[in-house]
């Protein structure tokens, strides 16, 4: 089984090695999953966050395609996260996020560790860094020279940009009989508002 976001780079086939780089809202841990369950070879590489605790499922996961590293000096931020991106010889950088790490993977295809980059951009990344003074150009760049870029978000939708929606594990995230009422407090809000539209 093939997934259409890496048929448009012209990957086709199975086999590819595809690198992850973060684990926004966990986006990359729940596709890299199904893609490993598909057949495919991931890794995800992402900066440890103890403080997330379960809510990042890389932070527990025991995989051994889920790589973390400390990352918490300027010294872990650059050199650390550069050296730990070039450890890996793939044909796909998967980047989640436009900062640094978005610029590190462009210079892994520069040394050809890689042959395509996507940058997948969650939010903040184009709504509030792109335009500061101070990082925009580095959202601006990877934008500029990455082979494909997704929004997880359809309000982030530009010209050749395309909308990749955040996976969801319904495993983990089951439905359930709500143990309130749902309609609770609409009837008080109804009246109140008809009574002020009759005054």
């Amino acid at each position: 089984m093939q997934l259409p976001i890496y048929e448009t780079l012209g990957m086709r086939k199975l086999g590819l090695n595809i690198l992850f780089i973060e684990n926004i809202a966990n986006v990359s841990y729940n596709i890299a999953k199904k893609l490993r369950e598909l057949g495919w070879n991931v890794m995800l590489l992402t900066r440890e966050n103890p403080s997330a605790g379960i809510l990042d499922q890389s932070n527990i996961s025991n995989e051994p395609w889920v790589k973390t590293f400390p990352c918490y000096s300027l010294f872990d931020k650059t050199f650390r996260y550069l050296s730990r991106i070039l450890e890996f010889d793939v044909d796909i950088i998967h980047c989640h996020y436009a900062l640094e790490q978005g610029l590190y993977a462009l210079f892994s295809k520069v040394l050809r560790k890689t042959k395509k980059v996507i940058i997948h951009c969650h939010g903040t990344d184009l709504r509030d860094v792109s335009r500061s003074w101070k990082y925009g150009w580095i959202v601006n760049i990877n934008l500029k020279l990455a082979d494909k870029v997704f929004v997880s978000t359809p309000d982030l939708l530009r010209n050749g940009v395309e909308f990749l929606p955040n996976p969801i594990d319904i495993f983990l995230f089951k439905p359930a009989k709500p143990t309130i009422d749902l309609r609770m407090g609409h009837d008080y809000a109804i009246s109140s508002f008809q009574t002020r539209l009759e005054t």
